[in-house]
This record gives C-alpha cells, structure tokens and sequence, in this order.
C-alpha cells in the first residue's frame, strides 16, 4: 500500500478529508494529478514515429498502456464509456488544457462528447474518426 504522506506524517487522504473534500473529489484531484504527471512526461518525449503526436500516445506500443490507464482513470471519475474518455484525453492534450475541472466543464457542453455517449452498440465512431485524427497532413 503506496500511500502519500505529508510533511507531518499523516497520510494525504486523511488531510484532504480534514479539509471538507469528499471521496469523489479526492479522487478527482488525483486524476488531475496524474494528468498531469503524463502531460508533462509525454510533452518531453520526441515524436519518432509516422504518426501525429496523438497517435504515438495511443499507438505506439511505448507509450499505450500509460494512455490507456489516464483514460481509465477518467472513466472511472467521470462514469463515462472508453471513446468519451479517449475524446477528452484527446481534447486536453491537443489543446494545451491543464486544468482537469475546466476540461469536465467543457465535455458537458461538447457536441463531439455527446456523439460519443449516444453512439449505437454497433458502430464504432471513435475508429472511425481516429484515422482522421491520427494522420500527418
């Protein structure tokens, strides 16, 4: 059991709660945090593939399960399905966001989000639209 633990000794959760959080909120921070860990890891990287900065995150055999796992990370917070998360992911890496609360404001009113949530059983939009996304021009 990995736990974080504070200047004074006490454990990071027990400190958040003190402060009034609850449990959905903390685990809303540490999406936050995680994402950004990533977005700072992945920004270092060069892109060394035929693929755009975007589909290196998502393709590469490097660099998938760790896109894989904010991506869980966010379904879980969120209680979204895996294209609406892929999405977000997707719209705060390419436009630069650092503030996870500011990128689940702007889901809600996404009409490319909403595409995602009612899509049918059958189809598949989000490898539909990966080629256009994952595609140098």
């Amino acid at each position: 059991m990995n736990k974080r633990i504070s200047r004074k000794g006490k454990s990071e959760k027990w400190i958040t709660r003190r402060k009034g959080l609850s449990g959905k909120e903390i685990a809303s921070l540490k999406v936050s945090r995680e994402y950004l860990k990533y977005r700072n890891k992945m920004n270092r990287l060069p892109n060394d593939t035929v693929l755009t900065r975007w589909g290196m995150y998502c393709h590469d055999k490097r660099y998938k399960d760790y896109t894989a796992s904010i991506v869980k990370m966010i379904m879980d917070d969120m209680g979204i399905n895996s294209d609406q998360a892929y999405y977000m992911l997707y719209y705060m890496v390419s436009n630069n966001i650092t503030d996870y609360e500011r990128a689940k404001a702007d889901m809600y009113v996404d009409e490319n989000f909403e595409i995602y949530k009612r899509k049918g059983k059958g189809e598949k939009l989000w490898m539909k639209n990966c080629f256009r996304i994952f595609r140098k021009k």
